[in-house]
C-alpha cells in the first residue's frame, strides 16, 4: 500500500461569500510528482494554502504527515516555493541561502548554489534579481531543510528557457531520491513528461483525478494535421476543434478513420497527413470545456456529448516510491 503523506477530507474554504475551494478530498502518496491543472481562479493556490498551514479549512480535514498543517513536526518535512517570491532587498543570493540553510541546521549553501546555477549571481543582491534567478533561488531554499514533501505553486511561470531547465532538472532529481513533490502549472508539456497523476480542479471542485496516461485517454480524441489550400472550406467533416493557417489544418476529432473517410467522401484535397493522441494541454482544454460546459469554438461541430459532473468524478491512485528526513524553507513561503 502506498504510504500517504497529506489528505484531504471533503474540504470546504469560503472567503465572505465567496467559494474558493468545495468539498474537496484526495491524497497523496510519498515519491509521487502530482500536478493541479485548472484556470487562474480555479483554487489550485487556495488548496497548497490550506496544505502548508497559512489557510484554515472551513469544513473537512487537511492533514500532513499524520498531523495538523500547522504542527512543527510536519512543517519539518515540507518545503515550499510560493507563486510571489519577496526575498530582503538588502541581502545577496549567497546571504539569503546561507540565512535559511542555517535556520534549518544544515551546510548544504554551496551544494545549492551548484544545483540550481547560481553560484554565477551568489554575490548579486536580491532586488535585481530576474524573474527565472529568483525562481532558482526559491526553490534553493525550498530544499535547503531536505524536505520530504515540496510544493511549487507555479514554478515556471514566466521563466527564460534556461532557467525552467534548470529548475525541471532538479525537480527530476529529487524525485528520484523519492521526495514527494505538488506542483500547479500553465505549462502542461512539462507535467506530460513528469506527472504521476494529475488533479483537474476548476471553480474550487475536483473534476477529475487520474494520471497522465488516464486524463488523455478519458477525453479520448485525436489530432489531425495537414495541408489544406489556402481559401478551402472544410464543410461536411466533424470535428471537436478547428485551427487553421494560409496552407495548414489541424483538426480534434473522436474518431480519426471516420474523418479521414469523410475528407476523402467529400474530395477535400488534403495532403502530408499526420495522425496523432491529444497532447495533455490539448485534452485539458477539451476536458474543461466538456465539464463545465463551456461553448465550442466557433464553427465546430461537436462530436461526443458532455458526461454529467458525477461521470466526471473519478478516484484513481498511482505507484510511487519512498524516502525520509526533514524541514520547511524560511524566508520564501
Amino acid at each position: 500500500m502506498n504510504e500517504v503523506v497529506a489528505e484531504f477530507q471533503s474540504v470546504s474554504k469560503t472567503f465572505g461569500r465567496v467559494k474558493a475551494v468545495t468539498d474537496l478530498s484526495f491524497q497523496i502518496h510519498r515519491g509521487e510528482i502530482l500536478g493541479f491543472l485548472g484556470p487562474n481562479g480555479a483554487g489550485k493556490s487556495t488548496s497548497l494554502n490550506l496544505l502548508q498551514g497559512i489557510r484554515h479549512p472551513s469544513q473537512g480535514k487537511v492533514s500532513l504527515f499524520g498531523r495538523s498543517p500547522q504542527s512543527l513536526e510536519a512543517k519539518r518535512k515540507l518545503g515550499v516555493t510560493p507563486q510571489d517570491l519577496d526575498f530582503p532587498s538588502h541581502l545577496n543570493v549567497r546571504e539569503v541561502l546561507r540565512m535559511v540553510c542555517w535556520a534549518h541546521g544544515r551546510g548544504r549553501e554551496a551544494e545549492l548554489l551548484q544545483r540550481l546555477s547560481l553560484q554565477k549571481i551568489a554575490e548579486r543582491r536580491t532586488s535585481v534579481l530576474s524573474g527565472g534567478e529568483k525562481r532558482r533561488l526559491g526553490l534553493a531554499c525550498a530544499l535547503a531543510g531536505a524536505p520530504e514533501l515540496i510544493l511549487l505553486d507555479e514554478p515556471t511561470t514566466g521563466l527564460d528557457v534556461e532557467s525552467r531547465y534548470v529548475l525541471w532538472e532538479v525537480v527530476q532529481q529529487e524525485r528520484e531520491k523519492g521526495t514527494t513533490i505538488v506542483l500547479t502549472t500553465h505549462y502542461l508539456d512539462e507535467l506530460d513528461k513528469l506527472g504521476d497523476r494529475v488533479i483537474v480542479i476548476d471553480l474550487g471542485q475536483k473534476l477529475f483525478e487520474g494520471s497522465v496516461r488516464q486524463i488523455k485517454s478519458f477525453v479520448d480524441f485525436q489530432k489531425l494535421a495537414f495541408d489544406l489550400p489556402k481559401g478551402f472550406e472544410l464543410v461536411g467533416i466533424n470535428h471537436l476543434s478547428l485551427q487553421r493557417d494560409d496552407q495548414s489544418c489541424v483538426l480534434i476529432v473522436a474518431d480519426a478513420d471516420e474523418t479521414v473517410r469523410q475528407l476523402v467522401h467529400n474530395n477535400v484535397p488534403f495532403q502530408n497527413l499526420h495522425v496523432s493522441s491529444a497532447s495533455l494541454e490539448e485534452a485539458f482544454l477539451h476536458f474543461r470545456r466538456r465539464s463545465v460546459g463551456g461553448e465550442a469554438a466557433t464553427g465546430v461541430q461537436e462530436g461526443p456529448t458532455r458526461p454529467s459532473p458525477e461521470a466526471l468524478m473519478t478516484s484513481v491512485a498511482s505507484p510511487p516510491p519512498t524516502r525520509a528526513p526533514p524541514t520547511q524553507p524560511g524566508g520564501v513561503g
